[in-house]
């Protein structure tokens, strides 16, 4: 059995047949457990997102590309998005500045809740034994939710490290992406960087 990095280091052609061929990928995590990582929903991810941008405009974040609206010579009204160019009142490039802002903001959110989504339905593991113990003696409080405990010990006791978890994300992805083209692949792997 490879460990998650063996999966993240394959050449291209490797890297089609590993993920072509597999439904479910096992893999030994730093700490030496186990875990199986299946595919995630597309779907559920996209209604993340969208969902996540409709809580921000309702809490009154500017999310949607700010417009402006001219007349054309033929006297139609037509509806443009702004550019650093086009804004000309204070109000306008308030509306920009606010609008760039909480883009970083909606990134943030969807980058944390998608992630979460796919730790807790990628990522399958016995739990170590007394683990939940082993924690309480060091004083560290363990959550009761059901998906907050399993997120606390995916966190604390399997993946052991931020590259870990960003490997396994990144494996969970590409095969919850099969028959999608590299290009889409390669994107969407790259939110999980940095």
């Amino acid at each position: 059995m490879h460990d998650l990095f063996y999966y993240l280091n394959l050449d291209d052609a490797s890297v089609n047949e590993v993920y072509r061929n597999e439904n479910i990928i096992e893999a030994q995590t730093i700490s030496g457990l186990t875990v199986t990582l299946r595919p995630v929903s597309q779907f559920r991810i996209n209604a993340i997102r969208l969902s996540e941008a409709e809580k921000m405009r309702e809490e009154g974040y500017t999310v949607d590309h700010p417009t402006y609206t001219t007349t054309t010579a033929a006297g139609l009204e037509e509806t443009f998005l702004h550019t650093e160019d086009t804004l000309d009142t204070d109000e306008e490039k308030e509306e920009w500045k606010n609008f760039n802002e909480h883009q970083g903001l909606l990134a943030s959110r969807i980058e944390e809740r998608v992630l979460k989504y796919i730790l807790l339905q990628g990522v399958i593991v016995d739990e170590p034994e007394s683990w939940e113990e082993d924690q309480k003696e060091d004083g560290i409080i363990v959550p009761k939710d059901r998906r907050a405990r399993f997120l606390h010990l995916l966190q604390t006791e399997v993946l052991s490290t931020p590259a870990e978890i960003q490997a396994a994300a990144q494996i969970v992805t590409r095969l919850s992406l099969r028959g999608a083209s590299e290009e889409v692949v390669s994107a969407v792997e790259d939110s999980f960087r940095d």
